[in-house]
């Protein structure tokens, strides 16, 4: 399984390279914001990484307050995929999803009008499922599609995910999910991929995640609140200074980025060294997941995509 970090900084992944050269992070891009970090993914350090995989911006086109109206059509995406490849001669991103502009349950029309646009124009792509109830999951199967993405809102459960899987597993549909990384929905199911930019969020509003293996249970993630301000961690239910096993915290902070709490508060740069922390986390994520999988039998590890 790929576990794709998106809206991943490129500053962050220079640190982290720096740390982790032998870790190749999956990056998941959006036409929404076709800035220099394209190139600075997909050409200077494209060795560096494992997969990456272009989105629409649909969704950004549909919550982004900061993105003028129209900016992001089904035409420009095109025309942009095929410039970046006649740019460098050779497709930059390792797949491309469908322009999915409707995200309700009732957008197939305009949705598949979209992904038969970009089909005639010669571009490979994979299609967004948004209603998951309904006959877009059969007809793609019926029409003997391999590669789907689950876009869908109405996944939120694993007794729901387990309903769609059903369908796409027996017809030997590998699956795509998008804004989940939960471990009980990537790693009980064979998940082929997945995306998040939890690490950029989380670390933005103070958390960091990390994997505490003195933890019971399969799941042994901690998020810790490190209380930016005075009094802020009474409302979480971890915070830093009420987290029992805070001097493991403090020797894996040392140990693995030569830091210390102190280090991730705001006024330290600390925005960024959690973000860099939430990275691990989610690159060992994957791993993690990859071994659960293989343990189940799953046909989904990462090896066997990317570059």
């Amino acid at each position: 399984m790929n576990l794709h970090l998106a809206a991943f900084f490129p500053n962050i992944f220079s640190k982290y390279n720096k740390l982790f050269p032998d870790d190749k992070p999956n990056i998941l891009l959006s036409y929404a914001n076709t800035d220099y970090s394209v190139e600075f993914f997909c050409i200077k350090n494209r060795d560096k990484i494992g997969s990456i995989i272009e989105d629409s911006g649909t969704w950004s086109a549909n919550h982004s307050k900061s993105l003028y109206p129209g900016s992001v059509t089904v035409g420009g995406f095109i025309n942009y995929l095929l410039t970046s490849e006649e740019l460098y001669g050779y497709p930059i991103f390792d797949e491309a999803f469908s322009f999915d502009i409707d995200h309700s349950d009732r957008g197939f029309g305009i949705n598949y009008q979209n992904y038969l646009e970009m089909l005639d124009a010669g571009l490979s792509t994979t299609y967004v499922i948004h209603d998951i109830y309904g006959d877009e999951i059969s007809y793609f199967i019926g029409q003997g599609c391999k590669r789907l993405a689950l876009g869908s809102a109405q996944i939120k459960t694993p007794a729901v995910l387990d309903r769609v899987l059903y369908q796409t597993i027996e017809a030997g549909v590998s699956v795509h999910l998008f804004g989940h990384t939960k471990l009980d929905l990537i790693a009980d199911f064979p998940i082929d991929s997945c995306d998040s930019a939890g690490y950029a969020y989380t670390g933005a509003f103070g958390f960091i995640k990390v994997w505490n293996p003195k933890r019971d249970g399969v799941n042994k993630t901690d998020q810790i609140y490190m209380e930016e301000y005075d009094n802020t961690g009474l409302k979480h239910k971890i915070s830093l200074s009420n987290y029992e096993y805070r001097d493991d915290l403090e020797n894996f902070l040392h140990d693995t980025f030569k830091m210390s709490s102190w280090d991730l508060l705001k006024a330290n740069g600390g925005s960024y060294n959690k973000m860099l922390v939430n990275t691990y986390y989610y690159t060992q994520l994957e791993k993690i997941v990859n071994q659960i999988h293989k343990e189940k039998g799953f046909n989904t590890f990462s090896d066997k995509k990317g570059k």
